[in-house]
């Protein structure tokens, strides 16, 4: 099922129609080292700050002193300073150069269980085996119901026309840029770079969506942190300070 899910994904990343900041198109070819390079960001982020980024779980570093060690296409890592501090050479391994995404992957998968797949729209949605999702897009019985064409036709039905209504109101993506919602202009987006309850594409899809509508947005794989929230109340009140002022 998990095989079947994955081979859906490159039209449905082709339908949403993202670009990257350098105008490239997102798609399932080059949407791993997408992510790559938001992890990449994050760690280096966490590493300048003074976190200790193990190389066990594949991240690799720079092997040379003083001069910067580009990554991401020669690019300066987010938060590195413009120039070398004055008296001193920058210490061996302080740049991170690229990362294993493989040994990454099964690094944040053995760390708690996996979710069965679907991992939302349960195929069954009675009694225990609906998902809160389900039960999200139910009818006012409290009845849950499937929410994609997948899982419906899995469970030999289709999607309800109130399921269909309720999936466009809750769904941003379709939404943003669709001429007729309002959308926020300022968007602060965190995301746990060991989140194991949401994929990483759900945060940097919506994040790429905005940004290509030309909102401002500030998002980031926040470095080691799972599926929880207020891990980053200061550096959010600060932007929300920055962009009052």
């Amino acid at each position: 099922m998990t095989k079947e899910e994955a081979a859906l994904f490159p039209a449905y990343i082709r339908s949403l129609g993202l670009k990257l900041k350098d105008g490239t198109p997102l798609t399932a070819d080059n949407y791993l080292d997408f992510i790559k390079s938001e992890l990449i960001r994050s760690a280096q982020i966490a590493k300048n700050a003074g976190a200790e980024i193990p190389d066990s779980i594949g991240f690799t570093f720079s092997t040379g002193r003083g001069a910067f060690a580009p990554i991401n296409g020669g690019q300066k890592p987010a938060g590195m300073p413009a120039k070398m501090p004055a008296g001193g050479q920058k210490q061996v391994g302080e740049y991170i150069t690229g990362l294993d995404m493989e040994k990454y992957l099964n690094y944040v998968a053995n760390k708690t269980p996996l979710k069965s797949a679907p991992a939302f729209d349960a195929l069954g949605v009675a009694g225990n085996d609906a998902s809160g999702e389900n039960d999200e897009f139910g009818d006012e019985n409290n009845k849950p119901a499937n929410f994609t064409p997948y899982s419906a036709t899995k469970n030999g039905t289709v999607v309800a026309e109130s399921a269909k209504a309720n999936e466009l109101l809750l769904n941003p993506m379709q939404q943003i840029g669709s001429g007729v919602t309002t959308t926020a202009p300022h968007w602060y987006i965190c995301h746990g770079s060991i989140d194991r309850d949401t994929a990483f594409p759900i945060a940097l899809n919506l994040a790429l969506k905005l940004q290509n509508a030309g909102k401002d947005v500030n998002y980031l794989l926040a470095w080691n942190r799972p599926h929880s929230g207020d891990y980053a109340l200061s550096e959010l009140f600060d932007w929300l300070d920055s962009i009052t002022k």
